[in-house]
């Protein structure tokens, strides 16, 4: 089964394993195999490290394709950890 999304903590908490895609084009970047138990405990500490590497991955991988983000882009609201934002940012 493929699962498409731009949630992480779906991702982590559906997936045995993430593929984190580039922007343009999309390419696959990096391949992240999630092997926690299920169900999966969304606070637990192991979630939340997988959270935080793929947090960091977006972070640094947005910052090298795109240095000065264009207002309301998805590299804008990434760099800026908006994680609840809702879509354009407001």
């Amino acid at each position: 089964m493929l699962l498409v999304t731009h949630d992480i903590d779906e991702a982590i908490y559906m997936s045995d394993r993430i593929l984190v895609m580039t922007q343009a084009p999309g390419r696959i970047d990096r391949e992240i195999d999630i092997d926690l138990a299920r169900p999966r405990d969304r606070t637990s500490d192991s979630f939340l490290r997988f959270r935080s590497e793929i947090l960091e991955h977006l972070h640094f991988a947005g910052k090298a394709a795109d240095v000065h983000p264009k207002k309301g882009s998805w590299n804008e609201a990434m760099l800026s950890n908006s994680l609840n934002a809702t879509w354009p940012p407001v």
